[in-house]
């Protein structure tokens, strides 16, 4: 008789068709395997992967770990899950509407899932830019609504958050490849073009 190893075409073991095999667990996520190759910082990679998992500690989340808090949002009162602080909270609706202002989009996104499979479907055109301008923004909701539940402090006008939303953009964008880089500085610049009109 003779031993065959089936992990490999060529029938020979081999250490990385073993790890393969002890670390794959039967189903691969597609868009994390792109993010975990992209360029975005480690930070905002783990923040995605929280948030695709529906690991982020949002407070319905922590209530299931046994946490004694309040499961509301502090500004409208309703359940704190990941879909309430990225896209039904009222800062939420707010930037999102700015950002269709500014960009000319003909909708706002509603929910997570409907984002994913609608606005930044796997494989579409411009992917990388659409998926860091998506990763941008829930980065800029999520660390303002921190502050907000753990300082206690509140954004003194809710355009605060688009600013810091831009800044974050203008400050990262070099991640991107050169022609996605040009088309998110005409997003920049619109964005901030649109916030200085509202403003006055």
């Amino acid at each position: 008789d003779k031993v065959n190893w089936a992990l490999e075409k060529s029938g020979k073991y081999s250490t990385r068709s073993m790890y393969r095999w002890l670390s794959h667990r039967g189903i691969v996520n597609r868009r994390m395997m792109r993010i975990w190759k992209s360029k975005l910082p480690m930070k905002l990679k783990v923040f995605l992967w929280l948030v695709y998992n529906n690991k982020l500690q949002t407070s319905v989340e922590l209530r299931k770990r046994n946490w004694k808090g309040n499961p509301l949002c502090g500004i409208c009162g309703k359940l704190e899950t990941a879909d309430h602080i990225f896209f039904t909270c009222i800062t939420a609706r707010f930037t999102w509407a700015c950002l269709k202002e500014a960009l000319g989009w003909t909708r706002n996104p509603i929910c997570l899932q409907e984002f994913l499979d609608n606005w930044v479907p796997l494989g579409c055109k411009q992917y990388s830019l659409k998926n860091f301008l998506m990763t941008i923004v829930l980065w800029g909701l999520c660390t303002s609504r921190n502050k907000r539940v753990m300082k206690g402090k509140f954004t003194r006008t809710p355009s605060d958050i688009i600013f810091k939303i831009n800044a974050l953009l203008q400050r990262w964008q070099k991640l991107l490849r050169k022609d996605d880089r040009g088309a998110l500085e005409v997003m920049v610049s619109q964005i901030r073009g649109w916030v200085e009109e509202f403003q006055e």
